[in-house]
């Protein structure tokens, strides 16, 4: 608890952030990691595609024996159908703590190639071991919870929230012994006092990953989609900062890491 408010207390004093340095510096790191980070959009699109597969059988299963017993009257067919949004729930759940997980190693490996040390493939693997998973999906369903809140209320709150979602991640990726509301309470201070500097970070080297992309016909954005990540990292190492030593070397010393 203490450390939380201290992370918060770090947010609150709002230090300025130049965009330009911002900009530089994720560059610059984006140059020494293309690689592992195009990586992630092959990560994200084999696994995304196995799990589609695997959550669609079921689906199109039910679909077959909807077809097969229609005639038997509608109560089957209602039972068929919550059985499906079931499924299609269960399926972006799924989705999105894998992707909650890719993106925290993502993070974590950047912070290492920031720091002279090495990207490693195995650090997108990470936060989906041991006690890790637990708050992997936690932080997974919080993302999951709050965008479809936001869509629900017509769409309009997911241009506001869009940027406190985006530092889930950033924020579990760097302090995963921090419980999930605490995650969440955090990712929405810095999101909201660092609104501006993230929106413009991430419209303009979107922008530029476009065009790649337009350049490449599509193929270049798997190389470019990470550079889209990384000035969130140096927002965050900007504002909050690291302590010396890994916390993910400390974790298994948490006991309060059990608490979702």
């Amino acid at each position: 608890m203490e450390e939380f408010y201290d992370l918060e207390q770090k947010i609150a004093t709002n230090p300025r952030l130049d965009f330009g340095t911002v900009f530089n510096e994720s560059l610059e790191l984006f140059k020494k990691i293309w690689g592992k980070g195009a990586l992630f959009m092959l990560f994200y699109l084999l696994g995304s595609f196995l799990l589609m597969m695997l959550l669609g059988m079921p689906l199109s299963l039910l679909g077959v024996a909807i077809d097969d017993v229609n005639a038997t009257g509608s109560g089957f067919t209602t039972l068929a159908g919550l059985g499906a949004i079931l499924f299609m729930l269960l399926f972006f759940v799924v989705i999105i703590t894998f992707v909650t997980g890719l993106m925290a190693g993502f993070f974590h490996g950047c912070k290492k190639a920031d720091e002279g040390g090495e990207f490693r493939t195995s650090d997108y693997f990470t936060f989906f071991e041991g006690r890790y998973l637990k708050r992997t999906v936690g932080v997974g369903l919080a993302t999951f919870g709050v965008a479809l809140l936001s869509a629900i209320l017509c769409y309009l709150p997911l241009i506001y929230t869009s940027i406190p979602l985006s530092y889930f991640v950033v924020i579990y990726a760097f302090n995963p012994h921090l419980s999930t509301t605490e995650i969440v309470k955090l990712a929405f201070k810095l999101g909201t006092n660092k609104w501006g500097i993230t929106f413009a970070s991430t419209f303009v080297v979107l922008l530029l990953a476009y065009l790649g992309a337009i350049i490449t016909c599509g193929i270049g954005f798997i190389f470019t989609f990470s550079f889209m990540l990384i000035p969130r990292y140096y927002i965050y190492k900007g504002v909050v900062g690291f302590n010396t030593a890994d916390v993910l070397d400390e974790i298994g010393q948490d006991s309060e890491f059990d608490n979702l």
